[in-house]
């Protein structure tokens, strides 16, 4: 009896050491999310880094419908206004289990007192815009036309007075109220939320038929 009890030690002994290895190459995985700042100017690129442990095949998801598959650091841009949830979830080996790490970033438009100046449009690019897609930058979009400009925008409070002196013996001056509102100038009818700021320049997105139109202001 007890020489049948030796052997079926034995005969035991590998699958357990066998599942220990299995259940040691498929631990479970430790999620970590980093990021370099949790407040940021709209425009303003930022840092997100997957800091996991013992995780495979890892999904960034930016809170704008945006997601990563598999990136160490991404350096991504928010162009619109307003609180995100970016959440990292790490798997297995197996995929059979997974752990989330999360972390909050708002985004920030320009008050109504930053935009007020002297700002020169430099360029006015039309972009086409042929798939939404939040992983691509608008800024890297395929350019349909680009043209420079030297126009002077002084911005006040209730009013954008503009100087066009782009040709010789051409000057044109106008005065159009303005409102400003969800970080967007609406004028004339038509809206142009700021995509980019950084107190020394602003780009404006506008309306184009096939996609939008970006203006570049300097100051």
């Amino acid at each position: 009896m007890l020489a049948r009890s030796k052997i079926y030690l034995f005969g035991i002994a590998p699958l357990i050491l066998f599942f220990v290895l299995v259940s040691a190459c498929n631990r479970q995985p430790d999620a970590c999310l980093e990021t370099s700042t949790t407040s940021s100017l709209v425009g303003s690129p930022i840092i997100v880094r997957d800091c996991s442990k013992r995780g495979f095949d890892n999904v960034i998801n930016m809170g704008n419908g945006a997601k990563f598959n598999n990136e160490q650091e991404i350096n991504y841009t928010y162009y619109s206004g307003g609180s995100y949830r970016i959440a990292l979830t790490s798997f297995s080996r197996k995929g059979n289990k997974k752990e989330t790490s999360e972390t909050g970033i708002t985004i920030t438009y320009p008050s109504a007192k930053d935009i007020q100046g002297n700002w020169t449009l430099t360029k006015a690019e039309t972009r086409i815009q042929l798939l939404v897609d939040p992983t691509v930058s608008i800024f890297n979009l395929p350019i349909d036309s680009s043209r420079n400009f030297s126009e002077l925008y002084e911005i006040t409070a209730d009013s954008i007075f503009v100087t066009h002196n782009e040709e010789k013996f051409y000057l044109f001056q106008f005065r159009n109220g303005y409102e400003y509102e969800n970080g967007s100038l609406k004028l004339n009818q038509n809206s142009f939320p700021i995509v980019r700021y950084s107190g020394s320049e602003m780009v404006l997105q506008g309306p184009y038929f096939k996609g939008f139109e970006l203006l570049y202001l300097e100051r």
